[in-house]
């Protein structure tokens, strides 16, 4: 969210946080609980007793491409306002 306040003009901000949020909730906190869940019954039936581990560990293992390109762009963001004055 703070890339977003830092990257918008004010007259757009509050509808760029806005979208964000919006996204976030959807897709982070509607979908997260479904897939974990789902993989731990995939693991389940695979035969792990302790299912919910695995299932926690590769929900962990996506996140790890989103915390790289979210880097990549804050740091592009950061280099586009030094060349911009």
């Amino acid at each position: 969210l703070a890339v977003v306040h830092s990257a918008f003009h004010l007259s757009l901000l509050a509808l760029a946080a806005s979208l964000v949020l919006l996204f976030a909730n959807l897709f982070v906190l509607g979908a997260g609980p479904f897939v974990v869940g789902y993989l731990s019954d995939l693991f389940l039936a695979a035969g792990y007793e302790r299912s919910l581990q695995p299932a926690l560990a590769v929900s962990i293992l996506v996140l790890l491409p989103a915390i790289y390109w979210y880097w990549r762009s804050a740091t592009s963001l950061r280099e586009a306002e030094n060349h911009t004055g």
